[in-house]
């Protein structure tokens, strides 16, 4: 769904990253009206409907892939964060003796058509701090993209990382 004039939050921290892509069939089709649903934490490392003061939806929304399979959302580069020491996670990592509680940055994503499989990912951006000892040991091969900068912005600096997803077919 494309809306001609969607929210904005002028006033988030954090520095520019412009996420694109595409979305194509195992088969190389570019796949048009691809529901993909982006969130990660602020500039904080902070998770909106999960900590306090932050507002509801901040920095989770759905887009849609135009005719050609092809996506392109402006959104805020997150940064690793640490997990709560005194949350339910916290005191299990705290008790089994982890040495850190860092999350790698990255971002949650669902990308979803009713003729294909739904996929539900995190991504990370290549040589980041953390990605290779993630407390949650979530980083696998094949859910990295890499952070370049994008020159031509007015706010510097900005960032840009494109991601090709590639959706199953259902039975």
């Amino acid at each position: 769904m494309f809306a001609t004039e969607p929210p904005q939050r002028p006033e988030e921290g954090g520095d520019p990253l412009f996420f694109f892509g595409s979305v194509k069939s195992t088969g190389g089709k570019p796949i048009a009206g691809v529901e993909l649903d982006l969130w990660h934490a602020d500039a904080d490392g902070l998770y909106s409907n999960i900590h306090p003061n932050i507002p509801d939806w901040n920095l989770r929304g759905c887009f849609q892939t135009d005719e050609q399979g092809n996506f392109e959302v402006k959104t805020i580069l997150p940064p690793p964060y640490e997990i709560p020491k005194n949350g339910p996670t916290g005191m299990v990592l705290t008790a089994i003796g982890t040495p850190h509680f860092f999350r790698p940055a990255h971002l949650h994503i669902k990308v979803r058509h009713p003729d294909y499989e739904e996929m539900t990912s995190q991504l990370y951006f290549r040589g980041g701090i953390y990605v290779e000892d993630d407390v949650a040991n979530a980083v696998r091969d094949g859910l990295f993209t890499s952070l370049e900068p994008r020159s031509g912005e007015a706010q510097q600096p900005a960032y840009q990382a494109r991601y090709d997803f590639v959706l199953k077919a259902k039975r």
